[in-house]
Order: C-alpha cells, then sequence, then structure tokens
C-alpha cells in the first residue's frame, strides 16, 4: 500500500469514527438549544451564563454578550450559547484544516487530541474552550507576520480580552505569545546563537504590549467570586429560567465563582493520588501526556523533523506553564488536550524558516534528524489515545477514542442486523 492508499485508508477508518461521534453531540446540543435554560442541564452553558450583574467578575465578558442579547432580542440563551459554541468550533476547524495543509496527513486533525479534541471527549463542546483557541490562533497569527507594533498591539489586545473571557488563557497563551515574540527576535539577529539583551531589545516594543494581558489577568485576579455575587448572578438570568422547575440559585460554574482555591486544590490532589489498579492517577495522567506529544510528534516528522521538534519543545512550554492547573484543579485530562493542542497552534503558525533557527540554537539532537518510525505508529497510537476530562477509569479511552467509537458503531450495526463478517 503506497502513501496515498495508506492516508486514505486512514482518513476512512477517522473519518467514520469522528462523524459518528459528531452526530451524536449535534443532537444532544440542537436539543439543548431548544430547551428552556436550566442550569443542571450542563456545565458548560452555565459558562457561558456568568455575567457582571453582581459587578465585575472574572468570566463575565461573553456572559454580559449573552444576556445583552437575551434582554434587548429575546434570544434564549441556551440558543445564542449553542450557536456561539459551533461557529467558533467551525470556524477553528476550517482555518487549521486549511493552515495545516503539508504539515500533517489530514486523518491526524481528526484524532482525539486535536480537532476530535469536543467530539470524542464529552462536555467540551458546550465550553469555552474554542472562544480562548480562536483568540490564541489569531494572536500568534499576527505575531507571526511580524509587520510592526500595531500588530503586535493588536495581539496584546486579543489576548486581553480573551483573559478577560476565561483565564486560562492567561496560563494557555500569554507564555506562548512571550516565546513566539523573543524567537522572531532571535531570527532577526545576525549571530547564530544571539546574546539575551539583543533578544530583548529587539523585542521590547512586542513585550511592552503584553502588560495588556497581564494586567487583565491582574484585575481577574483581583475580583474574585463570592456569594453574593454568584446570587446576582443566578438572579439575573431568572426570566429565562424553566419555569417548570423551582428556581435553585447559583448552580454550574456560576456557584463554583466563590468557591475558595482551597478546595480546589484539595480536590485536585485527592484526584491526583487516586489508584486504578494500583496505579495513581498522576503517573497514568504522565504517560497521556508523554504519550500524546509522541504521537503527534512522529506524525509531523513525517513531513518535518524540525517541526516535529519544534512542536516537541513547544508542547513541554505548554505543560510547564500549564502546571499550575495541574495542581490548583481537577480537569486534568483537559489541560493534557489543551497542552497538546496548543503546542500544535503554535508549531503550526510558527514559519518554518524560525523552526530552523530555534532547531539550530536549541541544538536538536542529531539522531531525531535520522529518526525514522513506522508509519503506523502514530495511526495506532491515535486510534486509542483518549483521556477523560474530570475523572478517569481504565475503560474511559471507550467513550474518548476513535477505535472506541469505531467499536460502538460496529456494536450498533451488529444490533440492527449486520451480518458477520466470518
Amino acid at each position: 500500500m503506497n502513501e496515498g492508499q495508506w492516508n486514505r485508508a486512514l482518513m476512512m477508518f477517522f473519518g467514520i469514527a469522528f462523524l459518528a461521534r459528531l452526530s451524536e453531540r449535534l443532537v444532544y446540543v440542537f436539543r439543548l438549544a431548544g430547551q428552556p435554560l436550566d442550569f443542571a442541564a450542563n456545565f458548560g452553558m452555565t459558562e457561558w451564563l456568568i455575567d457582571y450583574a453582581g459587578g465585575f467578575q472574572r468570566r463575565g465578558l461573553p456572559g454580559a454578550i449573552v444576556h445583552g442579547l437575551y434582554s434587548v432580542w429575546k434570544v434564549p440563551p441556551g440558543l445564542s450559547i449553542v450557536v456561539a459554541c459551533l461557529v467558533l468550533y467551525a470556524v477553528f476547524f476550517a482555518w487549521l484544516w486549511q493552515r495545516s495543509r503539508g504539515i500533517v496527513p489530514r486523518w491526524v486533525l481528526l484524532t482525539t487530541p486535536l480537532l476530535g479534541y469536543p467530539v470524542f471527549i464529552d462536555r467540551v463542546l458546550i465550553r469555552k474552550d474554542f472562544l480562548i483557541l480562536g483568540v490564541l490562533a489569531v494572536a500568534l497569527s499576527l505575531i507571526s507576520v511580524d509587520r510592526g507594533r500595531i500588530y503586535d498591539c493588536l495581539a496584546a489586545l486579543m489576548l486581553g480580552l480573551g483573559i478577560l473571557s476565561y483565564e486560562l488563557l492567561a496560563f494557555l497563551g500569554l507564555p506562548a505569545a512571550v516565546a513566539l515574540l523573543l524567537l522572531r527576535s532571535c531570527v532577526v539577529c545576525e549571530t547564530a546563537i544571539p546574546d539575551v539583551l539583543s533578544i530583548i531589545r529587539r523585542a521590547w516594543r512586542g513585550l511592552v504590549f503584553m502588560l495588556i494581558p497581564i494586567v487583565a489577568f491582574g484585575v481577574v485576579l483581583l475580583f474574585r467570586g463570592t456569594q453574593e455575587r454568584s446570587a446576582d448572578i443566578a438572579l439575573s438570568w431568572r426570566g429565562a429560567y424553566d419555569p417548570a422547575i423551582p428556581f435553585p440559585g447559583p448552580q454550574g460554574a456560576i456557584a463554583w465563582l466563590a468557591t475558595p482555591s482551597s478546595k480546589y486544590i484539595a480536590d485536585s490532589q485527592k484526584m491526583l493520588f487516586t489508584q486504578h489498579f494500583g496505579i495513581p492517577l498522576w503517573l497514568i495522567l504522565l504517560v497521556a501526556s508523554v504519550s500524546g506529544v509522541l504521537f503527534i510528534a512522529s506524525a509531523i516528522g513525517q513531513k518535518s523533523r524540525i517541526r516535529a521538534w519544534y512542536f516537541a519543545c513547544a508542547a513541554l512550554f505548554q505543560f510547564l506553564f500549564m502546571s499550575l492547573l495541574f495542581y490548583h484543579s481537577w480537569d486534568h485530562g483537559r489541560w493534557i488536550v489543551l497542552c497538546l493542542l496548543s503546542a500544535f497552534l503554535v508549531s503550526v503558525q510558527t514559519p518554518l524558516e524560525w523552526q530552523v533557527k530555534f532547531a539550530d540554537f536549541t541544538r536538536m539532537p542529531l539522531f531525531l534528524k535520522e529518526l525514522i518510525l513506522p508509519r503506523w505508529f502514530p495511526a495506532l497510537g491515535l486510534a486509542i489515545w483518549g483521556v477523560e476530562i474530570v475523572s478517569w477509569s481504565p475503560y474511559g479511552w471507550i467513550s474518548a477514542s476513535p477505535i472506541g467509537i469505531i467499536v460502538q458503531v460496529y456494536f450498533y450495526l451488529r444490533v440492527l442486523g449486520l451480518p458477520r463478517p466470518w
């Protein structure tokens, strides 16, 4: 089987799994959009309902827009949230599909750690993740074109607005943007390995603009949630709430606003040290992280080993700055996928000539330039790679990986009378 036939076969395999699960997700979210507002219907939806009814509040910017649509034009909040999430994902999908042309085979994009993230993993499609990933993609694009301070300022403003929408972007995107600014400064230096002062001197204007998202993050940390603010936010949606259900007050993400950090940390640490067949969760997460980087890097390496090296380094960088969240909050599987996906964004947005320069001054190991992995390695690995968001079980890959979906599709077809293949 030649390379083209191999990739077409994999595209069919991963495409069936992707479309099967996507159709199930779309049925669910469209049904959710048509229902009266219910805080218990979907945790992700309550993230979008956080607004400024009780005063300035972290994550409140999108909620203020959704509330404005409801107050002025009577757009049901569930409908506007579902439409916003689907549009954001569709735009991000189309952009990454086009942007990654020639970087990885198409089937790679349909796997769990990339565009399959909200499809194979439950409770993700109606979250703000693709809002902040889209903001990050735009910011990195503005920095990588290197067209002057206006573009750097726009990138900083985008990051600032993204942090006001969801403070996760401060960990996920702000360090990556700063690192890309510094790399851009390195590329224009005449010396092979520029000194630190030369790098900072050339990058200082862009770094000054990064004070905008830093200040936004500081403001978000300053205005922490309280029970009173949570109650006010919940009350602001009472008119849209399902009249058939007693109004419960703050629920879901709205109620979590007032939760102290000590509670988050205690829950996270308890989860990290739970054991499955004698193996602690932190070790399982480590294996999932390393294997995710290895599988994606090996797929990228089929086209460019330098880009694969750059992706692996970018992933290590993302995990480093997201490590605080692994300690603080228990969405551990979510943090892993966001690290992998954001590192992939960085690798496709960074010009290849910049990556060549990076490989030179990081002294990319020679054996990696000659390493040849079998083409089935990333395909097999990404077919079975899956991780749940909050809790984890040894059987979680069944619902969070392409191979698990293929098994489910076969099961349903057998129930409907598919003849045995033997």
